[in-house]
């Protein structure tokens, strides 16, 4: 699988050299683009939808901690990674607050990099098949609620719940609406 990646850094020579200096494709990252700011980053990121932002914090107009706070609030599942010169508790903290997936202090070696990007693949795999888990079982539910709604009015003429409550829970749950209307039902039986 090929991960998309986004670096954001107001300083050119920094955004170079962590394009430039390590073999992404090798470790199956694409380098998506670079931003200069926190502003022109939300655009690229909520245009290309990239997994992975490394970030630096302080940077104009809109710093890395402003941007990574924008992107949990416009739902954007991209996993950021703080890269800062700054050894600041107070920035860590924050960072980690607002679901930083990690710190990186500047200077930093590339192998330390490449360490935290492939833990990061590995976290961005497991919420994607979390994802398509959850997109299956939903599909699932969805195409056996007939059989549901089936099996909910056989249950009922054989007399099965024991409660209104219970038969108005299971209405809900298979998608029936009960709007106060009361549901007569007849059972008759023909010998044979």
């Amino acid at each position: 699988m090929v991960y998309r990646m986004l670096i954001v850094d107001d300083e050119s020579w920094i955004r170079e050299r962590i394009r430039y200096t390590i073999d992404w494709q090798k470790i199956g990252i694409q380098v998506l683009g670079e931003a200069c700011d926190g502003e022109e980053a939300l655009k690229i990121a909520e245009e290309l939808h990239p997994d992975i932002i490394l970030t630096d914090i302080r940077m104009p107009c809109i710093d890395g901690l402003e941007f990574a706070s924008t992107l949990k609030e416009r739902g954007n599942s991209a996993k950021v990674i703080i890269i800062s010169g700054y050894d600041d508790f107070e920035y860590a903290k924050k960072a980690i607050q607002l679901g930083a997936f990690d710190y990186i202090l500047k200077p930093f070696e590339d192998e330390e990099l490449i360490n935290v990007i492939e833990v990061c693949t590995k976290e961005v795999d497991r919420l994607k098949q979390k994802e398509e888990l959850l997109e299956r079982a939903g599909k699932q539910i969805k195409e056996s609620i007939p059989i549901l709604k089936e099996k909910f009015l056989i249950n009922l003429v054989n007399g099965y719940y024991q409660s209104e409550q219970q038969i108005y829970s299971y209405m809900e749950y298979i998608g029936i609406e009960y709007k106060g209307i009361n549901y007569i039902c007849f059972v008759v039986q023909i010998d044979e």
